[in-house]
């Protein structure tokens, strides 16, 4: 199956055609959620990936199923490496408006894949695409149904994305660090609060860290 994290959920049809696969990392209640939507269309991840993709049809149950695939460990079954960073900008373009928590989820993978290039010697955002990535990314952080849907990103990609879209020292970066900072302040309190694990509560303590620039060291 291919499988490179654990845990992974992957769901097929009655014929073996595999539908999608869901990273452990979500929370439980919009597990759940996006669990039903693919029991009850069962259209594989691969099909709608390609419509969205050429300008075919999606429905909101699609664009729900590609924002909470599993593309940490697709391994290239969905999507090949070399198309990742354009196919997930694309699909963020094209993702409705009235879907903002999924389309940021898109995002973030726009930018994680960016980042990943980046430090694999690839050239980077020039100056106009980096502000635009910083007005994007901030609109995403002061949206609490953005912020609900995006806690694994929250949690794991602070020093990647921030590192990527500001650098250190400057007005740009101290307003992307406040902006996440505050996104995880919703996380545990406040009335768009979120159910957090014991793991995920320490993991907002290390983002927390990241973003100040601390090193983080997790004694077991």
């Amino acid at each position: 199956f291919g499988v490179v994290g654990y845990p992974t959920m992957i769901l097929f049809r009655p014929d073996g055609t595999e539908i999608t696969r869901l990273p452990g990392t979500v929370d439980i209640a919009r597990y759940a959620t996006i669990l039903d939507v693919a029991l009850a269309d069962a259209k594989p991840v691969a099909e709608i990936l390609k419509a969205a993709a050429s300008g075919g049809e999606v429905t909101a149950n699609d664009w729900r199923l590609l924002a909470y695939y599993s593309w940490g460990t697709d391994n290239g079954r969905v999507l090949p490496a070399a198309d990742r960073r354009a196919t997930f900008r694309r699909l963020h373009d094209r993702c409705p408006p009235e879907l903002e928590p999924e389309c940021g989820r898109l995002y973030f993978e726009y930018l994680g894949e960016v980042s990943s290039e980046v430090e694999a010697g690839k050239a980077p955002l020039d100056g106009l695409e980096r502000a635009e990535a910083r007005r994007q990314l901030l609109a995403l952080l002061a949206t609490p149904a953005a912020v609900r849907a995006n806690v694994d990103n929250l949690l794991y990609a602070s020093k990647d994305v921030v590192g990527l879209l500001a650098d250190a020292g400057t007005p740009e970066r101290r307003q992307l660090t406040g902006a996440w900072r505050e996104a995880l302040g919703q996380l545990g309190s406040g009335p768009d609060a979120v159910a957090l694990s014991n793991l995920e509560q320490l993991y907002v303590v290390r983002a927390r860290m990241m973003l100040a620039g601390r090193p983080w060291r997790r004694n077991c």
